[in-house]
């Protein structure tokens, strides 16, 4: 994540379909400067439970994982800045993953395709998918 106080650390992020908002956990905000503040706070449900979050633009960097590994730089031939609405939450105790890509923030910016039987996740841009699947007005 990039704010106004520089770029957050690498976090793996989980793909998650049924996840409304684009979420991250608090550390996330604070290490790239995002002032919390300034975002419309509202709330989701995550884990079984109710948490408030704030809801604030910013950028975010996708980046190829095998980067990632063995303490190699995203290198801009392979990640992609875009700007998204990202879901701060206020308190999230000892969280699976520190990013979620949901909805909004992610799936609409992006074709995105996951197959179980291969175990992958392809991500490219929408305009992409709109070459091979024409969009039909209807009305």
């Amino acid at each position: 994540m990039r704010g106004p106080g520089g770029i957050s650390n690498k976090y793996a992020a989980l793909v998650d379909s049924g996840s409304d908002y684009t979420l991250a956990a608090p550390i996330v905000a604070l290490e790239a400067g995002v002032d919390l503040r300034s975002g419309r706070q509202t709330a989701v449900q995550v884990g079984g439970g109710h948490r408030s979050i704030s809801v604030v633009d910013t950028t975010l960097q996708l980046c190829d994982p095998q980067f990632g590994q063995e303490g190699r730089e995203c290198e801009p031939a392979s990640s992609h800045d875009f700007h998204a609405e990202v879901g701060f939450f206020e308190h999230w105790d000892d969280p699976p993953f520190l990013v979620i890509l949901g909805q909004v923030g992610f799936f609409d910016r992006f074709a995105v395709s996951m197959s179980r039987f291969s175990q992958v996740i392809v991500v490219d841009h929408r305009e992409t998918l709109d070459r091979h699947v024409p969009y039909t007005a209807i009305g």
